[in-house]
């Protein structure tokens, strides 16, 4: 049935031509194809529908160089701020990535508002919503590969981008935060991440990165695969383990070395002080030198406790005291002291074979500035013969600045092995004057048979600043032998 009056559809049908069903003509009602599959836009245009029943555009996108995606949407001509898009992405990404519509341009992939995505957001199968902003594509809908923390610098200098820092308190309704450093508990033990935004200046705020992977870095210093650490340096990191007095805390590890794009995965872990430790109680009220860690099992805990409430008595001897031995340095805390006389730095040597060369067995180190005042220094030796019995092994001491034979000075050879003998020792005292840095050589007589020097001056000077080495060495007849310097003891008289 018409919806016009007979007689006025034939004027009509003289002006416009109307077709059997009565349908609106498409003549001059706008450029553009007009058909079954587009509708007539306000502008006077034909246009396709945005496609879905949700009405925004879709399509499939695929890559043939890493991550660079296109894809083909009808009707897109170009980019304009708010256009949202259902992507689907038939291949996984590797790392950052972009994605180009109809070939208008290659447009970055970005989530959190502006944070570059990382290798894995983007999984085989997976569709997004993508937003334009002007600038970027927004993914909506990937799964959180990485954590973030919104705070406030309240160091008073600016923190850069991979930088490490510790929770320092609270402005603004936010955690506020300094650079950490390894030096002390307080500005290591709450290290929370590092910098994520490229700076944050003082009192401004910025993200943090807690865990996950942070890019675009100077990693060159480092090699992929190397732990970070927490540096000494506030805001620094390094792959050098930190030891005590300074603070272990794990920042991450060198996904990539690179001066520019580098890349690191963040995870921090804090290390622990002992009076941290669920099971240990140390008392801040009792600690003390020399305490110990005992075990309570009254309250099933470790507690500090002194030497005599620990029920050990430190005496040996009369005037004997116990130290800790400490068997390759002479003169630090690694003292045995038996009535007043320190002994000091008992060492064993190696096997020496094969070799007709005097050879170094053992050594004990001197350290510098630890002879202060005139000091005589008692020399013990015991060379053994491991194997052999066809020859003489002899045996002899000397000093050096350096742990080696090489410019060494001869103080001393003592009583050699005959081929009947499977040990041989002797003892040599050495008188340091610090007035003058003088070493003399005081002959004591015999251990076994006759004690001797060659080739040494009367004195030789000997710098307290420096590090000496007394070496043991032993020299053999027949390569088939086998001998090693079984003890050296020094003594230290002052």
């Amino acid at each position: 049935m018409s919806i016009f009056p007979r007689p006025l559809k034939k004027v009509l049908n003289k002006i416009i031509p109307f077709s059997q069903e009565d349908k609106v003509p498409t003549f001059n009602l706008g450029s553009g194809t007009a058909d079954s599959t587009t509708f007539l836009r306000g502008d006077g245009t034909w246009s396709v529908p945005s496609g879905g029943s949700s009405g925004i555009k879709s399509g499939t996108a695929t890559y043939s160089v890493t991550d660079v995606y296109t894809t083909t949407i009808a009707g897109v001509t170009s980019y304009t701020t708010n256009d949202a898009y259902i992507i689907k992405f038939n291949t996984d990404n590797v790392n950052g990535a972009t994605l180009n519509i109809n070939g208008l341009g290659a447009i970055n992939l970005v989530k959190n508002n502006d944070v570059t995505i990382i290798g894995g957001d983007i999984r085989v199968g997976q569709e997004f919503l993508v937003v334009y902003d002007g600038t970027n594509f927004q993914m909506i809908g990937i799964a959180p590969n990485q954590m973030f923390a919104y705070v406030t610098n309240a160091d008073s200098v600016t923190i850069n981008k991979g930088q490490p820092v510790y929770a320092f308190g609270a402005a603004g309704d936010r955690m506020s935060v300094k650079l950490a450093n390894n030096t002390s508990d307080a500005t290591s033990a709450k290290t929370v991440g590092l910098v994520f935004s490229s700076s944050i200046a003082p009192n401004g705020t910025g993200f943090i990165i807690t865990q996950g992977v942070i890019q675009n870095l100077n990693t060159s210093m480092y090699s992929a695969g190397a732990t970070l650490y927490v540096g000494a340096t506030a805001g620094s990191l390094t792959s050098t383990k930190p030891y005590a007095p300074n603070h272990l805390v794990y920042a991450g590890i060198v996904e990539r070395a690179n001066a520019g794009n580098g890349q690191i995965y963040v995870r921090v872990q804090n290390g622990y002080e002992l009076d941290e430790i669920h099971d240990v109680y140390i008392n801040p009220a009792t600690l003390a030198d020399n305490d110990l860690i005992q075990y309570d099992s009254a309250t099933s805990l470790w507690k500090n406790e002194s030497l005599s409430t620990a029920g050990i008595q430190p005496t040996l001897v009369s005037g004997a005291s116990i130290k800790t031995i400490n068997s390759t340095s002479l003169l630090g805390s690694g003292n045995i002291t038996i009535n007043g006389n320190p002994s000091l730095g008992i060492v064993t040597g190696i096997n020496i074979t094969g070799t007709l060369a005097v050879s170094k067995s053992a050594s004990v180190l001197i350290p510098a500035n630890s002879i202060t005042q005139n000091t005589v220094l008692e020399v013990l030796s015991r060379a053994i013969r491991v194997s052999g019995t066809g020859s003489t092994i002899y045996h002899d001491f000397y000093i050096n600045t350096t742990d080696s034979l090489t410019g060494a000075t001869l103080l001393g050879t003592f009583n050699p092995l005959p081929s009947t003998n499977t040990f041989g020792q002797g003892m040599r005292q050495l008188f340091i004057d610090t007035s003058v840095n003088q070493l003399s050589v005081v002959f004591s007589g015999a251990t076994i048979g006759t004690d001797y020097v060659n080739s040494l001056t009367s004195t030789i000077t000997f710098n307290p600043s420096n590090n000496y080495y007394i070496i043991f060495a032993v020299k053999l007849f027949n390569t088939g032998d086998t001998s090693r310097t079984q003890f050296g003891l020094i003594k230290k008289y002052v």
